[in-house]
């Protein structure tokens, strides 16, 4: 039988109801619904609905689904992310690398920096980095989600802290050696963190593309 739209979008709720707060997991069990319910001829859309669920494993089924959809993606983007990172070491972005680290040892150099300082800088960059991160995040979501979670960028939520890393090492390196941090370590390490975000939001444009190509209908 075909389904009409009423049907589809009472499934829709159906599948939300049932823990799947996510819209694109929610739009991949639906389409694994849809199937199952238009090859069937005997039993009724309520009695199928519920042998559907009932096959999934239920409640407990969707959470295990969408726990299982979680750690693929996550190792997807990480895959994605660190081909992106490594992009920076080789020509022609090796070119920009080179050019943040020269640029950064030399300021660092002659503006002597007393102790205490690096701390200050380091603690201020890192601020500045999520401030990014998430200024970007919600530019998107005012922009173009309409009031939908998406799995797929759920996902990178936490990856600030990632990102945040080298600039934590200066942190702990002046902690515990004050005075004698030395100007080409922080320079790396700011020039390492610079060139994460870099990868990391050239990943997450690809991502948010591909999310509106795969569902139009939600942006």
């Amino acid at each position: 039988m075909k389904l009409t739209n009423t049907q589809i979008n009472g499934l829709q709720d159906f599948i939300k109801s049932n823990g799947v707060k996510y819209y694109d997991v929610q739009m991949e069990l639906l389409d694994h619904f849809i199937v199952a319910l238009e090859t069937e001829t005997e039993l009724s859309f309520g009695d199928k609905t519920k042998l559907v669920f009932k096959d999934f494993g239920g409640k407990e089924g969707f959470r295990h689904i969408v726990k299982e959809k979680k750690r693929v993606i996550t190792r997807q983007f990480f895959k994605l992310y660190f081909q992106s990172f490594r992009a920076f070491f080789s020509l022609p972005k090796i070119i920009l690398t080179l050019a943040i680290f020269t640029v950064l040892q030399f300021i660092l150099k002659n503006i002597q920096l007393e102790t205490g300082m690096y701390n200050l800088v380091a603690q201020l960059l890192n601020a500045v980095l999520i401030i990014q991160t998430s200024f970007k995040k919600g530019v998107f979501e005012k922009s173009y989600i309409k009031g939908k979670d998406f799995l797929m960028l759920k996902t990178q939520d936490y990856f600030q802290i990632v990102i945040a890393i080298p600039i934590f090492l200066i942190m702990l390196f002046e902690l515990n050696f004050g005075k004698f941090i030395p100007v080409t370590f922080v320079s790396i390490c700011i020039t390492l963190s610079i060139i994460m975000l870099l990868a990391y939001s050239s990943i997450r444009k690809h991502l948010i593309k591909k999310m509106i190509e795969l569902y139009p209908e939600a942006v």
